[in-house]
C-alpha cells in the first residue's frame, strides 16, 4: 500500500493498493527515493527485511504512477541483518 498524506490538507489522504501479495512476510519494508545526477525522480528502492535477517531488493522504475506493475524484485542482497531500519 501507498500513503499520501497532503500537507495543506491531511484529512484528504489516499491509498493505493500497489501490490494486492507478497509483501506480508516482511517484517519491514522500507524505502527511498533515487534520483538521477541532474535531481530528476529515477524510481525508488525498497528493502524488505525477514524476521531471520534476510533482506530482498525490488526497485520501482516509476515512483509516481500509483502501479505496482513495474516493480522488479532482485532477490536476495543481505542475510543477517541486525541494524534498525526506519
Amino acid at each position: 500500500m501507498e500513503y499520501t498524506v497532503p500537507l495543506d490538507h491531511p484529512e484528504q489522504w489516499t491509498r493505493v493498493d500497489l501490490k494486492s501479495a507478497t509483501w506480508g512476510g516482511f517484517k519491514v519494508l522500507t524505502t527511498g527515493d533515487c534520483f538521477t545526477a541532474s535531481g530528476a525522480p529515477a524510481g525508488r528502492m525498497l528493502l524488505g527485511v525477514l524476521t531471520n535477517g534476510d533482506v530482498y531488493t525490488y526497485w520501482d522504475k516509476n515512483a509516481t504512477d500509483g502501479s505496482g506493475a513495474d516493480i522488479v524484485g532482485y532477490g536476495k542482497a543481505a542475510a543477517g541483518w541486525t541494524e534498525k531500519l526506519y
